[in-house]
């Protein structure tokens, strides 16, 4: 659905060695090979497809992500194409087929990502001092109550800026940008040497952006538009969302969404450890009551936590809950908890949201409670939507000052390690 930035770089570049003197007639996603009516249809990233004809003459290519020099590239055949492979054609019929295969995005996407995770950081600026190229980030774990570290980041003449564009939910539209255009109160993700207690970090690619984290309420959907009209609970104004297929849409199981709204009231849950505080009980009546909104699904994280191993990725969740009253009880059906959320580190919010049940526009209806992060608009009163999260009524009953501090450790991902927002 989203695509990596090194591979819409090199496309890029191959585009303008290959076309010199040359017009490119598509790039895209192969959609559909007839091989025996020699023919592929292309669809575009604006979701437009494009009939191309194919004869004896066509040459195919292999190149690997990031690859950006054709001298690199592999010979191949039509049979050796598959669908959902990135395609650069030239020549009417297709005179030449640059592929890159699905296999080797995904592959490059998760090598990415982990390279993003292990050397990256992600935090809202505090300050910065462009002459210096330096820059004070200030990073929450994602969870209430715990307390934000700073982290200094200093760049070189060599670090890779770039700059989410107004209304754009993809990294892959990122524009190249430099140290001065980047704001206190920016949200910042970078990547590059750090420290071993990780305080700082010397960059080699960042990216920065004005992003938007709402409390908000549904007014009204409009599934046929892909928007939704939503009250902002801070300025208690109404807010057009739009909902793009960049924009990811999950759902906080209630047990989770219980147990953060606990952990923000500074109390317990009731049957979780102890007895709860006025915290606690208005979460739970919450929570209750967008219970019946919740959908299960096949578990997409590591193991549930206290429960038995779920599918997809492995080493997400972490067995027990490390506390009374908790033991045996799967979060969620099987997500996992993103490397430590109970305890064991700290957690990674772009990690466990990914592992939270996927959600859709038309299964919302009025005043259900969404937390929005979106980037920064163009038009007042609308948003283009990063993410998404239902089921958290629990969280929303929080006192104000805390909600807040919530919204802010969810500011999702941004794109730069491959769920990010929008580095895939």
């Amino acid at each position: 659905m989203r695509k990596n930035l090194s591979i819409a770089i090199s496309l890029t570049v191959l585009t303008a060695a290959i076309t010199f003197g040359q017009a490119a007639r598509s790039v895209g996603t192969l959609s559909t090979i007839d091989a025996a009516a020699k023919k592929i249809v292309i669809t575009s990233d604006a979701g437009a497809a494009t009939e191309i004809g194919l004869d004896d003459a066509t040459k195919y290519m292999r190149v690997k992500p990031g690859e950006t020099n054709l001298a690199n590239a592999t010979a191949i055949t039509l049979q050796d194409l598959a669908t959902g492979d990135r395609v650069l054609v030239t020549g009417s019929p297709a005179t030449r087929v640059i592929v890159m295969a699905k296999t080797d995005i995904a592959a490059k996407q998760a090598s990415d990502r982990a390279d993003w995770d292990k050397r990256g950081v992600m935090g809202k600026v505090a300050s910065i001092d462009a002459a210096a190229k330096t820059m004070t980030l200030t990073v929450s774990s994602g969870m209430p109550g715990s307390t934000p570290k700073t982290v200094a980041l200093t760049a070189t003449d060599k670090t890779v800026v770039r700059r989410y564009a107004p209304d754009s939910v993809k990294f892959s539209e990122a524009v190249a940008a430099t140290l001065g255009d980047v704001k206190v109160g920016d949200q910042v993700r970078a990547r590059g040497a750090k420290a071993a207690d990780g305080s700082a970090i010397t960059a080699e690619e960042m990216v920065a952006g004005t992003f938007l984290n709402m409390a908000a309420t549904v007014i009204s959907i409009d599934e046929a538009a892909g928007t939704m009209k939503v009250t902002d609970l801070d300025t208690k104004k109404p807010v057009i969302v739009k909902i793009t297929p960049d924009s990811s849409m999950r759902r906080m199981p209630e047990m989770m969404a219980r147990f953060m709204a606990m952990r923000m009231n500074g109390g317990s849950m009731p049957g979780m450890g102890g007895p709860g505080g006025p915290g606690a009980a208005a979460g739970g009546a919450a929570g209750g009551a967008g219970a019946a909104g919740t959908k299960g699904g096949p578990p997409t994280g590591g193991p549930p936590a206290g429960g038995a191993a779920g599918g997809g990725a492995p080493g997400g969740g972490r067995p027990g809950m490390g506390g009374p009253g908790m033991g045996g009880m799967g979060m969620g059906g099987g997500m996992g908890m993103g490397g430590g959320m109970m305890g064991g580190g700290p957690p990674n919010p772009s990690q466990m949201l990914d592992r939270m049940p996927a959600a859709k526009l038309g299964e919302l209806k009025p005043g259900d409670a969404l937390i929005i992060a979106s980037t920064a608009g163009k038009q007042a009163g609308q948003v283009t939507a990063i993410t998404v999260m239902a089921g958290v009524e629990p969280i929303l009953t929080a006192p104000s000052k805390n909600r807040q501090a919530m919204l802010g450790g969810w500011n999702l991902d941004m794109g730069g390690g491959g769920g990010m927002g929008q580095m895939n």
